[in-house]
């Protein structure tokens, strides 16, 4: 292992499990994932396997300095994904606004294939195949 791990905010990570508690008693959450360990890509690839399957389209932002690897595959805490209907957003947003908690649209969820876009990076997969390659991988690693 490499590099350096980001500063944990502890009174950051607060405000944010204290949001998500008060996200979750909304109507309309279809999906929330933590952005851990693979990053934000790995995350919505998860996403995108869940019951009754759907792609999504998202643009990924990439910070002043920051490396396109490092916004797609950072393992820093304090993210979570979160995929609510359209008339959750706003009051998503103004929750998150209340607490004191950053918040970006990144795109919508639909489709086939999981679409992402991250400073001059453009990517597409069929969610299907990421599927196949996310179920398969582990047993053909082990069978040698």
């Amino acid at each position: 292992m490499a590099g350096k791990l980001g500063k944990v905010d502890l009174g950051q990570e607060k405000k944010l499990h204290g949001l998500m508690r008060g996200v979750l008693k909304l109507g309309g959450v279809r999906a929330v994932h933590d952005v851990g360990e693979g990053g934000v890509l790995w995350a919505l690839a998860e996403m995108c396997f869940g019951e009754g399957s759907a792609g999504a389209e998202v643009t990924i932002p990439c910070g002043k300095g920051e490396r396109v690897e490092e916004a797609l595959f950072g393992e820093g805490g304090g993210r979570i994904l979160l995929e609510v209907d359209e008339e959750g957003v706003t009051r998503v947003e103004e929750l998150a606004k209340e607490a004191g908690v950053e918040c970006y649209r990144i795109g919508k969820s639909g489709g086939e294939n999981l679409q992402i876009s991250c400073g001059d990076v453009r990517e597409q997969w069929n969610v299907e195949e990421l599927r196949k390659l996310y179920q398969e991988a582990l047993p053909q690693a082990l069978a040698g």
